[in-house]
């Protein structure tokens, strides 16, 4: 597996593992960073795109989760 392999499935877990709203903030710069770097190494775009869709579909689906908590805790 290529680092760039490597570093993606890293920040999946990062991602998975954000439990509060500025461990997201976090997760979200860590993947803006990391696209960056790609476009720095010239990463062709083509290859990168996807990678990016599902970083962001996580990061989304944990902001979900983790909104869906915060109300049933508001209401209980």
């Amino acid at each position: 597996m290529s680092d760039f392999g490597k570093v993606k499935i890293w920040i999946e877990k990062v991602i998975l593992s954000c439990k509060t709203w500025d461990q997201i903030i976090t997760s979200e710069k860590l993947v803006n960073n990391f696209q960056k770097q790609m476009e720095i190494d010239n990463f062709d775009k083509m290859l990168l795109e996807p990678y990016l869709i599902h970083l962001q579909n996580l990061i989304h689906l944990q902001k979900k989760e983790i909104f869906q908590k915060t109300i049933v805790s508001n209401f209980n």
